[in-house]
């Protein structure tokens, strides 16, 4: 008849944090036997003692957070010590099992093993093979403990380094849209730099008003393609006059012209820049102006110099071939130029040769000059103070002999003569 097991083998409580090493068995010499051998060689651990499956899941739940160790014999009073390893694997998963027994079948040992067991010891056994066994079970079991922390640090590490870099992407992406955005606006700008230079070149080198409106519109097609076009300089009276017409489809007719004048250049000029394409078209034009313009993409800019509006230069044409933001953007750049050199003409006049243009007559697409009573920008253009002009001889050549013999021609003034288009 078993004796019951000493009463201090089992204490109701423990307060200490060392590691922990667990005997359970039902005969109270096996567990006396180990408490000398283990407790006198295996040092820095405490020793349990159960003698049931029912007191060992106490001591369980108890120290499941220092148990390093389990010694567990598989013939217990109350059950199968087998059926204690899945409490141990759910309560104290970082603690080893060395399964003790001297009945154990096969099947018994291999099932144990399956759920986890590290080692196995056949009964009886002696004591240096005991403290041995348990010494390499520990040295195994700190391995596994180390290994699965470092583990669980790596994959905690892992996990802050994934959400670093999903931040880091998010940032890297914004970043590089906000470059991307930066670098168009800079093309951009370096293209309206580019733009405006070409269109500062193309007027600058005209002799006089005409020839500037001309090879305004010849810079405009080239840069446009196909369009009319109908160019509003300002009048002393804050309206606009039209100073030239260039037909692509639709001819400039006065009807037209004046329904332009007021209509979408009133609005250019207040707003600075509109366009317009079907079906809007309907919505902001006036009648007259849709009995000319319907179904044609319409824009219109304001050139202004120092605030003060100086003409509206307007295009249309077939709304199957829209304009283009790219179209809008040359517009916009080009209109303060266009403004800037009206101003240089009205302060200069025209240059040498200038006389020479204006026995040719205009052609049908340039409006007559106006009344010479007129004192606006359009009268300071086309009527220059006589003091401006360049002086001549009494038959009115220049006495420059550089000036003699007949002009040439500028490509640009095929719309002027009346050429045919080179587009």
């Amino acid at each position: 008849m078993p004796t019951a097991p000493p009463k201090s083998s089992t204490p109701t409580k423990s307060k200490s944090t060392a590691p922990a090493v667990l005997f359970v068995d039902d005969e109270p010499a096996m567990l006396e036997l180990a408490g000398d051998i283990l407790g006198r060689e295996i040092k820095n651990f405490r020793l349990l003692r159960a003698a049931s499956i029912a007191e060992a899941k106490r001591l369980i739940e108890r120290e499941k957070n220092n148990l390093s160790l389990v010694l567990l014999d598989l013939q217990l009073p109350d059950g199968r010590g087998a059926d204690l390893m899945s409490v141990i694997r759910a309560k104290a998963p970082a603690a080893g099992v060395v399964v003790i027994s001297g009945q154990a079948d096969v099947a018994e040992s291999v099932q144990v093993f399956r759920n986890g067991a590290i080692d196995f010891i056949a009964k009886p056994f002696s004591a240096e093979q005991l403290v041995d066994r348990v010494k390499n079970a520990l040295q195994h079991q700190h391995r596994v403990v180390r290994t699965e922390r470092r583990l669980v640090r790596l994959k905690s590490a892992v996990r802050k380094l994934n959400s670093a870099r999903h931040m880091v992407s998010k940032k890297v992406d914004v970043l590089c849209n906000d470059l991307i955005g930066a670098y168009g606006e800079l093309a951009r700008q370096f293209e309206d730099v580019r733009v405006g230079e070409d269109f500062r070149k193309t007027i600058n080198a005209s002799k006089d008003l005409e020839q500037m409106l001309c090879h305004a519109m010849d810079w405009m097609l080239r840069k446009s393609g196909y369009t009319n076009i109908a160019i509003y300089l300002a009048s002393d009276d804050a309206s606009f006059e039209l100073g030239a017409y260039m037909k692509y489809t639709i001819p400039g007719s006065k009807s037209l012209t004046d329904a332009l004048k007021l209509g979408i250049v009133e609005q250019a000029a207040q707003d600075q820049f509109v366009s317009y394409v079907e079906p809007e078209i309907a919505d902001h034009l006036t009648a007259a102006e849709l009995e000319h313009v319907h179904g044609n993409g319409v824009m219109a800019v304001n050139a202004a110099y120092l605030g003060e509006s100086l003409g509206v230069i307007v295009m249309f044409r077939d709304g199957k071939t829209p304009f283009t933001q790219d179209d809008a953007a040359m517009l916009k750049s080009v209109a303060p130029l266009f403004a800037q050199s009206l101003t240089t003409l009205a302060k200069t006049g025209p240059v040498n040769g200038s006389a020479d243009d204006a026995e040719e007559d205009p052609v049908d697409n340039v409006i007559d000059e106006p009344d010479d009573a007129s004192d606006s920008l359009l009268d300071q253009l086309f009527n220059p103070d006589p003091e401006d002009k360049p002086k001549g001889n009494s038959n009115g050549e220049s006495k420059n002999p550089k000036n003699k013999g007949k002009k040439k021609d500028d490509p640009a003034d095929w719309w002027k003569r009346g050429d045919d288009s080179p587009y």
